[in-house]
């Protein structure tokens, strides 16, 4: 049984594709794709889907309530009762105002 490339196995191509890897792990598979033929395929189908997904154009309603949902973001305090899970993609400001009240500070 022939072993699995690990960048293939953990999938971490789209995190490639989207540049979500910290810059060395971003190297290290760079080289990678120059050295393994079903690596290359794989990013270049990810990268062709992104250039298809990105030629969409929304309708306009869509677009008007998505840059609204992105400027009301700053103002939205997280109900810590049905709270959201946390990842990179997290609202800093959010948790800060509704965990503001849980922080001390100190003189």
């Amino acid at each position: 049984m022939k072993k699995e490339n690990k960048y293939i196995v953990d999938n971490i191509q789209e995190a490639f594709c989207f540049g979500q890897l910290p810059q060395g792990e971003a190297a290290k598979n760079a080289v990678s794709v120059t050295k393994d033929y079903r690596l290359h395929e794989r990013i270049k189908n990810i990268e062709d889907t992104l250039i298809i997904s990105c030629s969409i154009t929304p309708k306009e309603n869509t677009k008007t309530s998505l840059f609204t949902l992105i400027d009301n973001a700053e103002n939205t305090e997280i109900d810590l009762n049905n709270a959201p899970m946390i990842s990179r993609m997290s609202d800093a400001s959010g948790w800060k105002k509704s965990c503001g009240k849980f922080i001390t500070t100190t003189p």
